[in-house]
């Protein structure tokens, strides 16, 4: 297989509000689209947040700034775009209804795509523990794909990482998968070989590995955290012979 180049963006965050850095941030999607269409990518994945609050016109004005770029564009939803992972006492949790003005306004929330010899397998992952009949589906969904034999050089798209420092620490209420659906999903991932896992949702650049599987957030595009983490994105490759590499690109207001 010939070696592919793509982009990785993440937590965009846009919103039709200006109060705040608010403003800020579709002028830094802005130059990072415009740095991306000069490296000449073959696809650009986008790992979930979108944008702030999910609404119709916060979706329009990301596909407005999204509108320039030269190569296809496949995303993944995120906790401020249809709600976050099932945390009891929160507000936020991610619903069947909001999931559903996604997936009219962008399309499925999990997925299957083929670019060149690469498979994407994107992923809903704050349906990972809802109990809501999307996440049943979704499990059946990757149980096909990744069951597949022989399988393809595959990525994985997420929003939320498997986890932030190890794969067996606890459950947070915001920052990983819980531990039951990670454990799932990381052995449905070494059983299939797949090559690597990109997603964002900490706002800054983290590589891990995990036996053969690379484990990659990106940096944010909106903000940096902790504040002053600068906002970026991410050049990967995958060679070859199947190695990923990234490279992360940032961005100056």
């Amino acid at each position: 297989m010939k070696p592919t180049r793509f982009a990785l963006v993440a937590d965009t965050h846009i919103a039709c509000r200006t109060e705040g850095n608010a403003a800020l941030y579709p002028q830094r999607l802005a130059r990072v689209v415009a740095a991306i269409n000069q490296e000449r990518v073959d696809f650009v994945l986008h790992a979930g947040d979108l944008t702030d609050n999910g609404t119709e016109e916060d979706v329009a004005l990301a596909q407005k700034l999204l509108q320039p770029l030269q190569a296809p564009l496949m995303l993944v939803g995120g906790n401020h775009d249809f709600g976050g992972k099932l945390v009891a006492g929160r507000n936020d949790n991610v619903t069947a209804e909001r999931i559903a003005l996604f997936e009219k306004a962008l399309g499925p929330s999990f997925f299957a795509e083929r670019f060149g010899g690469v498979r994407i397998l994107g992923i809903n992952a704050s349906l990972l523990g809802s109990g809501l009949p999307h996440e049943e589906r979704q499990w059946t969904f990757l149980a096909h794909e990744l069951g597949r034999s022989p399988n393809p050089p595959t990525i994985l798209l997420s929003h939320y990482p498997p986890f932030v420092d190890s794969a067996d620490e606890p459950a947070d209420d915001y920052w990983n998968m819980d531990p039951a659906p990670r454990a799932r999903l990381l052995a449905l991932l070494r059983a299939a070989e797949v090559r690597a896992v990109f997603s964002g949702h900490l706002h800054r650049p983290v590589l891990h590995h995990l036996g053969g599987i690379a484990l990659v957030s990106a940096p944010s595009v909106s903000f940096g955290l902790p504040i002053g983490q600068p906002q970026g994105w991410t050049l990967a490759t995958i060679t070859s012979d199947g190695l990923v590499d990234v490279a992360h690109r940032y961005i100056a207001d």
